[in-house]
């Protein structure tokens, strides 16, 4: 598959050589999904899990990204110069008993660097986190920005799903 795939890669220009490695189209195929199949798997381990008492089989690691959505994040008034927002992962499909591991970063338009705690992680579980922000700004002022500036919440995650 390995040398399939490279030469057809390199699309040989070579007629003699061409001629002696000729692919029907069944084969290109499954070439292709050979090809596809070396690009997709890699090396994902879990060194330190949340849960170290509990084992699961490296096969079932997932990493799962998304976003909140440009203009559709549900920015929460919290307290008098906060927001926060819940990030739904259950898409992800996660075990329920083994937390994932995750990343996240407050994105957008303008002004969300005046603000902190956008890859902070609150109350995470397999379905979901918060994240909240705080900004020295009034309040009022602070949710008219989220929507102009059209703040986000990307995020990307590893956790088992076996």
């Amino acid at each position: 598959c390995t040398l399939h795939c490279t030469l057809y890669q390199r699309r040989v220009r070579d007629t003699a050589l061409a001629s002696r490695y000729f692919v029907s189209p069944t084969m290109k195929l499954i070439i292709l999904v050979c090809c596809l199949m070396g690009l997709s798997t890699g090396d994902i381990k879990i060194v330190a899990p949340y849960e170290p008492h509990i084992e699961a089989p490296e096969p079932c690691l997932r990493i799962c990204s998304g976003t909140t959505g440009r203009t559709t994040t549900n920015w929460q008034k919290y307290g008098d110069e906060g927001l926060n927002t819940y990030v739904d992962i259950s898409g992800c499909e996660f075990r329920s008993d083994m937390t994932p591991i995750v990343t996240s970063s407050l994105n957008g338009k303008s002004h969300h660097w005046t603000v902190q705690g956008g890859s902070e992680v609150y109350n995470q579980n397999y379905r979901g986190f918060t994240i909240y922000l705080s900004w020295i700004e009034s309040g009022d002022l602070f949710m008219d920005t989220t929507k102009l500036t059209k703040w986000r919440i990307d995020w990307a995650t590893t956790g088992y799903i076996c």
